[in-house]
């Protein structure tokens, strides 16, 4: 009896002992045939025993030790078929017992559909576009302002459809018409036929909204009928879900036929109709991100991110958020959130790389942009070059009649080499920056050839960037010649559309303008300056808001130019020109605008200052100005953050507050006078206060010749005057000053090593006796200027310093025990 009870309670501990199980349920069919069964696929997941599907396209996987809350990632298998809805293949167990839904196709049937059909569309939204350019131009014919502002608006949403069309071209490829109602796949008919106009009255908005109120009614019967309307419940949730994905369909197709406002009420109906479903939060958060409305995709893709239930929806929101926290320059906020998709996107990408290669690169890129916003550099680009050899890897598992994936890809590698050339750039790398752009340049140039149209404004852009850092880098001609076949492109492109491309031309004809700037090209640098002013100052005159920095630039530049050609009259109108618009757009904060207010009084003061050396007289005048806008720019500087642009114009002001205060010396004779009288003083008093007046002097002589000649001979000078300062202010007890004099001498001059005994003093006499001695001992014997050792030379100055009783009572026990040293 003992023993079976035993036995009995053995049992009872069976269901705890044995390990727990969870079971994943499924079922795989054709796409778009009716819901044909697929059999015989073995279905298999990490944890579980591998099923295969039987007739009716179902299996099961039982999981151990692995319940609610565990991601899995399926695997299927299926000869001459791939999964086309691979995003439902990573799945996170519930207690649900709903069957997983996948479907399979031809492989690289979807990929060939999805070509078709971004051909389909990317026709018709040319065609689209082409019409409106014109309906603008026929009706602002008279108002070329409004021509301008409309068809820059325009040319916004040409960029933000531009983004949009691969996306939805894949989404159609994808789509199981088997699960669509009979309105998206009448809609579905006329997209492939071109007709967008009737795929959107199909999807007409009174039908929807009617079949969306009845879906609710017969959901509402069912919540409430449960035992008797079980499966009216089904078919109601069912519906419900067409009917989003109508209003979903309706969206993308108002996006191609340019009707954003109605896009934007589709995508609030389908919102609205489930507020928590994922799908419609993300497509409608993507959407606003296309076209930079960077706030409101935050806020829509954050509430995404409140209901997404799966992992690979958590992970691709995620990734959004934080590429629109980029974009609002909140890189710390973006870095934090790009963690968690980075972690779900590599484990994708390894198990299909095909698939989830793109996705993992652009969140590795996002994350390399926000490390490059907060200047961790090094961080940024290991990150970028890991994009890089991602996308490089993939690149060679795309096959090659998949053309349009391996542009998507090669488009993709293209801005993350621009992204990590530009990071090589701001640590000034230049070798590293150029041969990142070249391998951009390299990758879209023969994209060009075949897709002018869309690849060219981009093209530029890279051969832009890649010519200024090539003269960067000191391959001036080089650089020169490559940002002039940017401009050539641009030309060809403004012949076709004047209004969208003559400004962008202006822009880089201002930069071939600057960096031909000082080579010896004064005339062609002026030719092209004075080009982009002229193409830029009609659309400015229209449309002062949008054109005003361009022309800020254009101006600032033409003026310095003119200063270095000698034209004193044409360079003070560009620059008064230029500060007035300035001042106008001043709208940002200090630390926006304050660095080209600063910009513009160095282009003043460098006016003066060569007006002032190349005049045959001396003027006063000019020199008074120099200092009055020298005056404003520290004023400008004290109210703008330290950043290393304002140091170095901070550095530039410096130099122009030196060269007039020499100028100024030079004007009034002071130096000589002060020279002078310091050679007839008695005292070190008298001494110390004409060093006082007379080393700033020499401090601005030396800031002012390094940028001209050799400054070697005045350095030395310079380092004697500070010895003398350093030994008149022991003698008047400013040991702190003397010191600091004493460091500044041997920075000029190490070679004036007399100075150490200045500095050896002025730390002994503010008791620092060990750091004295210490100085002393060192070569106590090496004989100065052949006349004197260290030692002896010491011992002199104490002497001097006990005559003008300039030792401290209670610095009387070390300098004995020094001068016992030295003897």
């Amino acid at each position: 009896m003992k023993n079976l009870s035993l036995l009995f309670l053995w049992m009872g501990l069976l269901p705890i002992l044995l390990p727990a199980q969870h079971s994943l349920r499924g079922i795989i069919t054709y796409q778009d045939s009716n819901k044909k069964a697929v059999a015989g696929a073995e279905v298999s997941a990490l944890w579980s025993k591998k099923d295969i599907t039987n007739s009716d396209g179902e299996f099961s996987l039982l999981y151990a030790n692995k319940g609610p809350g565990y991601e899995t990632l399926l695997k299927v298998v299926k000869q001459g078929y791939e999964v086309v809805n691979k995003d439902d293949l990573l799945h996170t167990l519930t207690k649900s017992t709903k069957a997983v839904k996948l479907y399979v196709c031809p492989e690289g049937e979807w990929q060939r559909k999805a070509l078709a059909y971004y051909e389909i569309s990317e026709n018709h939204f040319n065609q689209k576009y082409k019409l409106e350019q014109s309906r603008i131009r026929t009706t602002y014919a008279k108002d070329l302002a409004k021509m301008n502002e409309s068809l820059r608006q325009l040319d916004e949403k040409y960029k933000a459809v531009l983004g949009q069309i691969q996306a939805f071209s894949e989404r159609m490829a994808k789509a199981n018409l088997d699960d669509v109602s009979d309105l998206y796949q009448k809609a579905f008919e006329y997209f492939k036929n071109g007709e967008f106009e009737l795929a959107i009255s199909a999807l007409n908005e009174k039908v929807l909204e009617d079949q969306f109120q009845r879906i609710q009614r017969e959901t509402q019967q069912g919540k409430e009928l449960v035992a008797i309307g079980k499966a009216k419940l089904v078919a109601g949730e069912e519906a419900l879900e067409q009917s989003i994905e109508n209003y979903l369909l309706r969206a993308d197709l108002q996006v191609i036929n340019f009707q954003f406002d109605d896009a934007d009420l589709s995508f609030n109906k389908a919102i609205a109709a489930n507020p928590e479903r994922w799908n419609s939060y993300h497509r409608y958060g993507i959407f606003l991100q296309e076209r930079s409305k960077f706030s409101k995709s935050t806020q829509i893709l954050t509430k995404a991110l409140s209901v997404a239930k799966e992992p690979l929806d958590l992970a691709m929101t995620q990734a959004n958020v934080g590429l629109a926290l980029f974009r609002e320059n909140r890189f710390k906020e973006s870095l934090e959130i790009l963690e968690k998709p980075l972690i779900t996107s590599a484990k994708l990408y390894k198990e299909y790389p095909e698939n989830y290669g793109a996705f993992y690169s652009e969140v590795l890129n996002a994350k390399g942009l926000a490390h490059l916003g907060l200047n961790n550099v090094d961080s940024a680009g290991v990150i970028l070059h890991q994009a890089i050899n991602l996308l490089s890897d993939l690149l060679e598992v795309i096959k090659e009649e998949d053309v349009k994936s391996r542009v998507v890809i090669a488009v993709e590698l293209a801005n993350t080499a621009i992204n990590l050339g530009n990071a090589y750039a701001k640590v000034m790398n230049y070798e590293n920056a150029i041969k990142f752009c070249g391998i951009a340049r390299d990758i879209y140039r023969p994209i060009v050839q075949v897709r002018f149209r869309e690849a060219a404004p981009y093209y530029a852009d890279i051969l832009s960037n890649l010519g200024t850092m090539k003269v960067a880098s000191g391959r001036r001609v080089e650089g020169i010649t490559t940002v002039d076949s940017a401009i050539q492109i641009v030309r060809k492109l403004a012949e076709e559309d004047p209004e969208i491309f003559n400004p962008k031309l202006a822009v880089y004809l201002n930069t071939l303008g600057l960096l031909s700037y000082g080579a010896k090209r004064d005339l062609y640098s002026q030719k092209c300056l004075e080009e982009s002013k002229d193409i830029l100052q009609l659309y400015y005159t229209h449309e002062k808001d949008a054109y005003a920095i361009q022309m800020f630039s254009i101006l600032l530049n033409l003026g310095n130019l003119y200063t270095l050609q000698g034209k004193y009259v044409l360079a003070k109108m560009n620059l008064l020109s230029a500060e007035r618009i300035r001042l106008e757009q001043s709208k940002e904060g200090i630390n926006s605008y304050g660095p080209d207010l600063i910009r513009i009084q160095i282009g003043r003061c460098n006016l003066f200052v060569e007006e002032f050396a190349n005049s045959n007289s001396s003027e006063r005048l000019k020199v008074d100005s120099v200092f009055k806008y020298v005056r404003k720019a520290e004023q400008l500087i004290s109210k703008c953050n330290s950043t290393v642009e304002i140091d170095s114009l901070t550095d530039n002001i410096k130099w122009y507050g030196a060269t007039a205060r020499v100028y100024q010396a030079d004007y009034d004779g002071s130096r000589q006078k002060l020279t002078t009288a310091f050679q007839y003083s008695k005292t070190s008093r008298e001494r110390e206060e004409i060093l006082d007046q007379l080393i700033p002097m020499f401090e601005d002589e030396l800031l002012y010749k390094q940028r001209l000649i050799n400054v070697k001979d005045l350095k030395i000078a310079l380092a004697e005057s500070y010895g003398l300062y350093c030994l008149a202010q022991l003698s008047n007890k400013h040991f702190k000053k003397a010191e600091i004099s004493a460091v500044r001498a041997r920075e000029l001059d190490p070679g004036q090593e007399w100075v150490e005994v200045g500095y050896a003093l002025a730390k002994l006499l503010q008791g620092e006796y060990e750091t004295a001695r210490r100085i002393l001992l060192v070569e106590k014997d090496k004989v100065y200027q052949k006349t004197y050792t260290r030692g002896v030379y010491a011992n002199g100055v104490l002497n001097l310093l006990k005559q003008n009783n300039a030792i401290p009572s209670e610095r009387g026990k070390d300098v004995q025990k020094i001068r016992k040293i030295l003897k």
